[in-house]
Formats: C-alpha cells, sequence, structure tokens
C-alpha cells in the first residue's frame, strides 16, 4: 500500500493536482512498485486524480471503482 502525506500552505490548502501527482510519479518510477490502492473520506478527489494521472502518464488507464 502506498501512504501519501500531504503538505498544507500557510492558509491550510493543498495543491492537490501538484502535490499528489507528484507523488504518483514517484511511485510509477519505482522499480519494486505495488498495484496502488487509494482510500479516502467521501468526496475528496480520490476518481478524479487517479483519472487525471492517468491521462497524463499512461497512453491507457481504468479506474475501477468499488
Amino acid at each position: 500500500m502506498y501512504i501519501f502525506f500531504l503538505k498544507y500552505d500557510k492558509k491550510g490548502e493543498v495543491d492537490m493536482k501538484r502535490t499528489l501527482c507528484n507523488e504518483l510519479k514517484k511511485w510509477k518510477t519505482r522499480l519494486d512498485r505495488k498495484p496502488l490502492l487509494l482510500q479516502g473520506a467521501r468526496q475528496v478527489g480520490k476518481t478524479w486524480l487517479m483519472q487525471e494521472f492517468g491521462k497524463n502518464e499512461y497512453k491507457n488507464s481504468f479506474v475501477f471503482l468499488f
């Protein structure tokens, strides 16, 4: 399992696209990477994040919601 630690700015906000996409890029380049399972609270942007990452980093991508 891959765990993300978010860094907050002075206003207490997270630049989700930059911070989390950079973490996913690090995960992608690891030679010993495991399958990615993203868990979290409802409506915080998990699906959006996976769709953006897939669109920008891979030719084809699939997001399974369960």
